[in-house]
């Protein structure tokens, strides 16, 4: 199986520790630019699909649409990129590093597409 993840300069707890200073952190280059393509098609069906296992509305406005995602129930067959991402063990050491003890990772995930306009509305 092929890497998913490009980690040159993040580690766990580098991840934790921005969070705690910032409470977000970003990490560029996290995945290849194929990993992107699969969870960018994954999202697009989370977001067309109705009725599907393990995701509901989380917030919807004209200008944003915010899906809360458990991985638990979420199919895996039919979302295999981001099912990786539930999985990935670097993000999961960050989140007990975070809580400072083992948790469930993730309990939960957030996905949030959001439709801009050029004007100011």
């Amino acid at each position: 199986m092929a890497s998913y993840a490009t980690f040159t300069k993040w580690d766990a707890h580098t991840i934790a520790d921005h969070v705690k200073a910032d409470g977000i952190v970003l990490l560029e280059n996290f995945f290849s630019g194929e990993k992107l393509e699969k969870l960018k098609h994954e999202f697009h069906k989370l977001y067309t699909a109705a009725d599907t296992p393990g995701v509901r509305t989380h917030s919807k406005t004209p200008n944003m649409h915010a899906l809360d995602i458990d991985p638990a129930k979420l199919d895996r067959n039919m979302f295999p990129a981001l099912a990786t991402v539930a999985d990935d063990a670097v993000l999961k050491s960050a989140a007990e590093i975070f809580f400072g003890q083992p948790i469930i990772y993730p309990h939960k995930l957030f996905a949030t597409w959001l439709h801009g306009t050029e004007k100011p509305v």
